[in-house]
């Protein structure tokens, strides 16, 4: 579980400061999608930005299974991102000359303090990964080989890798046409449950958001929306 509590951000901007995020409080289980909608710059990338640990909050806490992660330091909250956060950017970033399977690979080996003896089990669980996610008999494509649907599964796998407690997605449909966005926002919803994860979505597309467990809108930095029925959102 991920809880926002009281987060406030801010920027500087001359010679004052603009508020990202006010007193934001938000709780996000395991096992559940919690989408973040809403327009461009109410917050959204901040409020995944400090999920993230990518950026530290003004004031208030942010819990991730307990742990105060903005309580930690840079070399800490790297650590952190390697083996409990899963990040799903809103571009694949893939590698050109790698193939799918040692997209998830090389990734790993970055972050990953496991000894040599488990590359096995290691090369088994990509596979397993990238099989789960609808690509068994691509394991030695190369990103021009594939869909853009596809990149964005391989995206999905590689931020399965480290087992994270939490997963971060950003806009992962707003390059897909709707078939496909749909097919990657049922896959996420699914992985979540399967991996017992806390997944922050956030999203400009509200035709997926009945999909979604908990929906929150930001508007101007402060959460406004949460609820469990996302069809009575305003569109």
């Amino acid at each position: 579980m991920i809880e926002f509590i009281d987060v406030t951000l801010t920027y500087p901007d001359g010679d004052h400061r603009v508020t990202a995020l006010s007193n934001v409080s938000l709780v996000a289980p395991r096992g559940e999608v919690t989408a973040i909608t809403g327009a461009s710059g109410s917050g959204k990338s901040s409020l995944l930005a400090i999920a993230s640990t990518l950026t530290k909050p003004d004031t208030g806490q942010v819990l991730l299974d307990d742990e105060d992660i903005t309580a930690l330091s840079s070399k800490q909250a790297a650590r952190l991102r390697r083996t409990k956060i899963g990040i799903v950017f809103q571009s694949a970033n893939l590698i050109p000359s790698l193939t799918a399977l040692d997209q998830l690979l090389v990734v790993d080996r970055l972050g990953s303090s496991v000894e040599k003896a488990k590359g096995k089990d290691r090369l088994e669980r990509a596979k397993e990964l990238l099989e789960k996610v609808g690509l068994a008999g691509n394991f030695d494509k190369h990103p021009h080989q594939l869909s853009g649907g596809q990149r964005q599964r391989i995206n999905i796998a590689r931020a399965l890798m480290n087992e994270p407690s939490m997963l971060v997605v950003d806009e992962p449909t707003s390059a897909l046409d709707s078939k496909l966005g749909s097919e990657i926002t049922e896959l996420i919803v699914s992985i979540t449950c399967e991996h017992n994860t806390a997944t922050m979505l956030v999203t400009h597309d509200r035709t997926h958001l009945p999909m979604m467990n908990t929906v929150t809108e930001m508007r101007d930095g402060v959460l406004t929306v949460a609820t469990t029925s996302p069809l009575k959102l305003s569109a």
